[in-house]
């Protein structure tokens, strides 16, 4: 809506990579910014920007085979969802070619901030540690230090906070230093939870 193009979001990424390079940068993107290119030239794109993995929101993981082995070609790691409601079968599935870490969802629908963490995720999590997944963070609903410490109380070995993000960025959307204020204030007392 202002302007902002996929060039500039790379631009963005290599320009982090440059001032951060021990940065991990995951990448969050729908299946249409990666077809649109075409999976080889996307992930050869955000490899050259510096992206480390790139989770795929919407791309059903019985159908993600393609789009995984085009990250893999370029040293990019595949992420993929394990959402509550996921049976054995799929769980093993996910644990078995999500690699990076494993985004585990606290509830089913859609993301935003939200009062509580349900304590089903922890059976998620356990399950998937049992299977031998990569690291698993938990999402959907993070939007204080003290949802942080419940993730982690949990089970999970970290916390994604995307919408809450996306609230501080929209209150400032003017940019500047209040922006700069606002969201490192934020992202420092969600990652000082993380402290045990």
């Amino acid at each position: 809506d202002r302007g902002v193009t996929m060039a500039d979001c790379w631009h963005i990424i290599a320009t982090i990579r440059r001032e951060f390079p021990e940065l991990p940068i995951g990448l969050l993107v729908y299946a249409n910014l990666v077809m649109h290119q075409g999976a080889g030239p996307f992930y050869r794109t955000a490899a050259a920007a510096g992206a480390d993995s790139v989770l795929v929101a919407d791309a059903p993981l019985l159908e993600g085979g393609p789009l995984s082995d085009a990250a893999r070609r370029e040293g990019i790691a595949p992420i993929y969802i394990a959402p509550p409601n996921a049976d054995e079968a799929r769980l093993e599935a996910i644990a078995a070619r999500s690699e990076g870490y494993v985004y585990v969802t606290s509830r089913s629908g859609v993301t935003g901030a939200d009062e509580r963490l349900r304590d089903d995720s922890a059976r998620l999590l356990r399950r998937l540690a049992a299977l031998g997944s990569s690291p698993t963070l938990l999402g959907f609903g993070i939007a204080t230090p003290a949802h942080v410490r419940a993730a982690l109380a949990l089970g999970a070995a970290g916390a994604i906070s995307g919408s809450a993000v996306v609230r501080h960025v929209e209150r400032h959307a003017e940019g500047g230093t209040a922006l700069i204020h606002a969201v490192s204030t934020f992202v420092r007392t969600m990652k000082e939870a993380t402290c045990r």
